[in-house]
């Protein structure tokens, strides 16, 4: 399973009262989206573009040089062009690269333009982690919303409800009022909720470049079961943008240091030359070659190595970082799971005894300060339950990246 199946499309609801389209929002939409057209993901693509030119520049050939001159002119006679003095010549050099140089600019191109290619779909890594968080902080806030309704919706029940009673004056005005108040806290709370909807979800457009009203849906009933630890760890060592990237690195130094060995190569050129001098032609060969005395390109072979020890080193640091990452992601996932199972029975059991309090309430056999206590505990296990619901998706989705599955197939 991968974030890169391309969906059908976006669906869209259209407000009868206004123009605006909202666009509904599943998971895997949102990651496509992130990975296609985040702003970071297209800079690095025009870097690869980028790469594409330096593979055409490393491949070509050095231009051959022509060389015309004139000379021999005829001072004494104060004459520019004299037939019997006038001499002229044409040379056509072409420079020779030694020491394999365009092969080895080729490889090393090569090796940059990859890079450049993984190094976007790393950046499509961190943009679907991104997208994920920010498409569950506005779940979060929406299923608050649903719970806030509904909580609202049971308020407003037993406020009929003890209208009702008080008018067949089974129940005091005091505890109709208590009840009203109690109905007027939710409205608070509802108002916050749908504050905090259009607030995360404005975040998640922004980070989509999406104009216009969005609204999450599961529609598409996302999820992952993760493989054993050794299969994920090795699947990761192999797939992961940011390992692949690193065993690049080393590649491209290595590249690095041929290229730089190559240029210590002595430069040459060799020309055809031909001369007219007073009437009388000339034809001649000529080479023409640097003495490497001083210069063999020490410095720049001299870093080339640095650079590779360096991405030996950064190789070896992400590997021990990758594993520990590995670890924590599948201990968080196993807690969180954990956590999840438990705060669903926590849940059904409120459920329950709100339900068998509300009916004792109603048919006059319990308090009021029953029901409250009753509803209040329902209210905070249901909060409870969905804030354990995104946390289990968080690590769900925060494993499924981490081992690597987010990539351009």
């Amino acid at each position: 399973m991968c974030f890169c199946i391309i969906a059908s499309g976006l669906l869209a609801i259209v407000d009868a009262d206004s123009n605006n389209t909202t666009i509904v929002l599943t998971f895997k939409r949102a990651i496509e989206i992130a990975t296609e057209k985040n702003t970071q993901v297209r800079q690095q693509q025009f870097a690869v573009s980028a790469s594409v030119g330096d593979s055409l520049t490393a491949g070509l050939h050095p231009n051959p040089q022509l060389n015309l001159n004139g000379d021999a002119l005829d001072i004494e006679n104060n004459k520019v062009i004299n037939a019997q003095t006038k001499t002229f010549g044409v040379s056509l050099s072409l420079p020779l690269e030694l020491g394999g140089k365009r092969a080895r600019r080729i490889a090393a191109a090569k090796l940059s333009l990859d890079s450049n290619g993984i190094a976007v779909h790393e950046t499509q890594r961190q943009s679907a982690l991104s997208a994920a968080g920010a498409w569950l902080d506005a779940l979060a806030a929406k299923l608050s919303l649903d719970l806030a309704i509904k909580a609202k919706l049971i308020a407003d029940s037993t406020v009929h409800v003890n209208e009702f009673r008080f008018q067949k004056q089974d129940i005091s005005a005091t505890e109709v009022m208590r009840t009203k108040i109690s109905a007027s806290q939710y409205d608070l709370q509802l108002a916050e909720a749908q504050h905090q909807v259009i607030s995360n979800e404005r975040v998640l457009a922004t980070l989509l470049n999406i104009d216009g009203s969005i609204d999450v849906s599961e529609n598409d009933d996302w999820s992952y079961s993760p493989p054993p630890f050794d299969s994920a760890l090795s699947f990761a060592q192999d797939h992961r943008s940011d390992a692949r990237l690193a065993r690049t690195a080393i590649a491209s130094a290595e590249a690095a240091i041929a290229l730089q060995k190559a240029n210590a190569a002595p430069g040459m050129s060799v020309s055809g030359d031909y001369l007219m001098s007073q009437g009388v032609p000339f034809y001649g060969v000529s080479l023409d070659f640097e003495l490497p005395l001083f210069s063999r390109n020490q410095g720049e072979i001299r870093k080339a190595f640095v650079q590779k020890q360096l991405a030996v080193f950064s190789d070896s640091a992400l590997q021990i970082q990758l594993r520990n990452e590995l670890r924590s992601a599948y201990n968080e996932y196993e807690v969180k799971k954990s956590k999840l199972d438990k705060s669903k029975l926590i849940l059904d059991m409120s459920e329950q005894v709100l339900n068998t309090v509300e009916y004792a309430y109603r048919s006059g056999n319990t308090t009021i300060l029953d029901l409250f206590d009753a509803q209040s505990t329902w209210y905070g296990a249901q909060q409870s339950y969905n804030d354990a619901l995104i946390d289990f998706k968080r690590a769900n989705v925060k494993l499924y990246i981490a081992v690597g599955n987010v990539r351009d197939q």
